[in-house]
């Protein structure tokens, strides 16, 4: 019986794989699950470009959502939490987890050796690209996390890697990405979200992306001929060669337009976000002229202020006491209409008050006092873009690193860097709303406005006392030209932190990062600020290897005073 069962059992497999002869193998195979032969190396580029920078709406990006946390703990936007610690909880963290490793990651993983064997190394180049900016962003953003064990399906506890190792092995990215592009590939990306296949923007990212790296690590290794050697050659400079992904208008099927425009520009019904007081005082008060910038970085609903604590309910409390005289409280001047850092109160019925974002960089309305309730075909309609890398990050990276490393400055003195990097923002942001101002007969940004802007700046560099008030003065205005990139504003004020003057929650002061003004928390025991997020839940529950760290633990390029190289 046990024969002639096998011998059916057989026959049937004969005439299975017979018939299996004439199927084709697109009928063999899930579409669900294609096999890594089939994957057709640009849709898997292209959707790694989005996985990086250009999803929205509920599914958003790694960086979108990387650059909203940072933005919030270095007041861009405002932080809601009653202490830096009740601010996010680790579960807050697993969608920029999940986007680096399980998207990411692991789909790079897949494209380049499918790529290479196809001898499309442009391909290979912009993954390894993208793999580096993505190890650098993970070990800026968190310290030690896996990535050497992180890629193998079979290791359910991958051990962590070194955030200094990580930062070698993007190096090490890079250089091979370089490669990359030296070489003779059959056929170029035929849909680059990014740079439109140009090999040439792509190299001069790598070196850009290789100086950020070198320059983040000023206060604990010494780069200073690797810096100059980068300075000398091909970096992004230009406005035509930013790294930013550019939204469209378009609503539906799908939605492309900028998240931010998504969840404030709901048509008479909802700008979601807060402002933060602190960045828009500055905007406004920092200097004798109001930042060129202010009515394309924020759009007022109204241009008057409230006296319903309905409305605003810190309209009856008392300044704190632990605020200082040039600390903002409740309200600024003329419907600018935010909320202070660490408020952690209800929403009130002010949807439809509140100043939102404005036309650059998330494609939303240009600010020339209309006083409008937002609504979907406001100024670029969501036609935003994410700032990756913007070429006047360049200027102010090279500022910076001329201060304290002494390295080269092309512009000419640190002075004329910095007035190169302020001079880049202020006409790239006019270029970019310059669409909206037409359509609303606005005047715009002015050339004497920008003018008198620079003046007074360098006029403050010039007159400081010494390198640690001139590294304010640098610090601040790259701070000001970050607005829509957080990620780089967290990388900053800890990079920039004096660690002599580290946090005490007992005396309700905050870490005196640059710029040194920085408003405080809103309770004067807030706790420790974050000098690296928290793991995410998906990590540490799911892990049994992965480390343990308090807000306290920093990244390795924050140094320690006692034996930084540079120390401001």
């Amino acid at each position: 019986m046990k024969t002639t069962l096998n011998l059916f059992l057989i026959t049937v497999l004969a005439l299975f794989m017979m018939q299996c002869e004439v199927v084709s193998d697109d009928h063999l195979q899930s579409p669900n699950a294609p096999s890594p032969e089939s994957v057709s190396p640009d849709f898997l580029l292209n959707d790694i470009q989005l996985e990086l920078a250009g999803k929205t709406d509920t599914d958003e990006s790694m960086f979108h959502n990387m650059s909203e946390k940072g933005a919030d703990v270095t007041r861009m936007y405002q932080m809601f939490g009653a202490t830096y610690d009740a601010a996010y909880s680790p579960q807050l963290f697993d969608d920029e987890w999940e986007e680096a490793y399980s998207d990411i990651l692991i789909d790079i993983q897949t494209l380049i050796p499918l790529a290479n064997e196809r001898e499309l190394y442009t391909h290979t180049a912009i993954a390894r690209v993208i793999r580096a900016y993505t190890l650098l962003t993970l070990a800026d953003y968190f310290g030690d996390v896996p990535y050497s064990e992180a890629l193998d399906e079979s290791n359910f506890n991958p051990a962590a890697d070194d955030d200094a190792t990580l930062y070698q092995t993007a190096i090490s990215q890079l250089d091979s990405a370089a490669a990359d592009l030296n070489k003779d590939q059959l056929a170029l990306p035929s849909n680059d979200m990014f740079y439109d296949a140009n090999e040439d923007d792509w190299m001069k990212l790598i070196n850009t992306l290789k100086l950020k790296a070198y320059v983040q690590q000023r206060k604990v290794n010494d780069f200073r001929s690797e810096i100059n050697n980068l300075i000398a050659g091909e970096l992004i400079d230009d406005p035509e060669e930013a790294f930013v992904f550019r939204h469209s208008s378009n609503p539906t099927n799908p939605d492309s337009r900028h998240p931010y425009f998504i969840d404030n520009y709901q048509g008479q019904t909802d700008a979601g976000d807060y402002m933060s007081n602190y960045y828009m005082d500055l905007l406004l008060n920092d200097k004798s002229i109001t930042d060129p910038r202010l009515p394309y970085y924020m759009y007022r609903q109204v241009t008057s202020n409230t006296t319903d604590v309905n409305e605003k309910q810190c309209l009856n409390v008392s300044k704190p006491s632990h605020f200082r005289d040039f600390d903002p409280w409740c309200e600024l001047t003329n419907g600018y209409w935010g909320r202070d850092h660490g408020v952690a109160l209800g929403i009130p019925p002010d949807d439809q008050k509140k100043t939102t974002f404005g036309v650059y960089p998330v494609g939303g309305a240009y600010d020339n006092g209309q006083a409008e309730v937002v609504d979907t075909d406001f100024g670029l309609a969501g036609a935003g873009i994410q700032p990756l890398w913007m070429p006047f990050y360049t200027d102010f990276l090279i500022a910076e690193a001329g201060l304290a490393l002494n390295t080269d400055t092309p512009a000419g003195t640190v002075a004329d860097q910095l007035a190169a990097g302020i001079e880049g923002s202020m006409t790239y942001v006019r270029d970019f709303g310059q669409p909206a101002v037409d359509a609303q007969g606005a005047a715009g940004m002015q050339q004497g406005n920008i003018d008198s802007y620079i003046s007074e700046v360098t006029d403050r560099y010039s007159n400081a006392n010494n390198d640690t008030e001139r590294m304010s003065v640098i610090a601040r205005e790259f701070y000001l030209a970050l607005w829509g990139n957080g990620l780089e504003a967290y990388n900053l004020f800890r990079r920039t932190m004096n660690s002599n003057l580290a946090f005490d929650p007992t005396n309700g002061q905050e870490w005196r990062h640059f710029p040194r003004t920085v408003q405080v928390h809103r309770q004067s025991s807030p706790g420790e600020f974050y000098s690296t997020m928290k793991y995410p839940a998906a990590y540490i529950q799911r892990n049994n290897n992965a480390p343990s760290k308090s807000l306290t633990t920093k990244v390795f390029w924050m140094g320690d005073v006692s034996t930084d190289l540079f120390n401001f």
